[in-house]
């Protein structure tokens, strides 16, 4: 992924800000999930820089299970950097950009 397509993704404040399915479960998730001193520990000792994409919808359990976790973790790791994709915004952009940039031309068959 280049970097402007990175761009384009949502930070994690950006995602749940907008929201508009299980916005305040989201927000009392983000309250309550801590990482251990241990694994704060880990996080910050990332060296190398990370990025990690999600792809996800606001009304997915598994975001609201998981991202709360990741937040933690991107806030103690100064190295990784977390975007969030909308899946079904993403899909439809690739559908298109797919479409647009074909090389061959596609032949159809009669009959």
């Amino acid at each position: 992924m280049n970097a402007s397509r990175w761009k384009q993704g949502l930070t994690l404040p950006d995602f749940v800000a907008q929201m508009s399915v299980d916005q305040d479960i989201m927000m009392r998730r983000l309250e309550t999930v801590q990482l251990s001193e241990e694994e704060r520990a880990a996080a910050a000792a990332l060296q190398r820089p990370l990025r990690v994409l999600v792809m996800t919808e606001d009304w997915c359990t598994d975001c609201l299970m998981n991202l709360p976790i990741l937040a933690r973790l991107t806030e103690a790791a100064p190295a990784m950097e977390t975007r969030v994709f909308i899946r079904s915004r993403w899909l439809a952009a690739s559908l298109v950009r797919r479409r647009r940039h074909r090389r061959h031309p596609r032949l159809r068959r009669s009959g």
